[in-house]
């Protein structure tokens, strides 16, 4: 959304208004950045790689990567571990 508001600009000035007032999204707060989608994603590869590879629990997990008990149990039922 950063690079869009940043970088999509029309002639017309009023395009642009409607642009940011009805594509940009006001309150931010819902989205993340690109850095912390990849963050997120190595956190859960993680997850995974604990849940494969160790008898650790669930919450012991998603406490040491920092997810979600239900993204490390949505990852188990991904992989069907018992």
């Amino acid at each position: 959304m950063t690079f869009l508001e940043n970088y999509v600009l029309f002639e017309d000035p009023e395009m642009n208004r409607i642009f940011i007032e009805k594509v940009i999204p006001h309150d931010k707060s819902n989205f993340m950045s690109i850095d912390e989608y990849i963050k997120m994603v190595e956190r859960e590869r993680i997850a995974e790689n604990l849940l494969k590879e160790s008898d650790l629990s669930v919450e012991k997990i998603a406490s040491l990567t920092n997810v979600t008990v239900e993204v490390v149990n949505e990852i188990k039922e991904d992989l069907k571990i018992k």
